[in-house]
């Protein structure tokens, strides 16, 4: 989760540049929380998934 908000700091950076206008970082912040999301979503399975395993040992 912590990569997300690095990889979302990063994405800022490079809208920045590229797209050379101040309002361009909430383009990269907006791919920080997309990450966020995705990263939540795959702990969530990786919690469930060994809650099952535990379960049918």
């Amino acid at each position: 989760m912590l990569l997300a908000v690095l990889f979302g700091a990063i994405g800022g950076a490079l809208a920045v540049f590229i797209i050379r206008d101040a309002f361009a970082i909430f383009y990269g912040l907006q791919l920080g929380q997309y990450l966020k999301v995705n990263s939540v979503i795959v702990f969530l399975i990786a919690i469930l998934v060994t809650v099952i395993k535990k379960f049918r040992n």
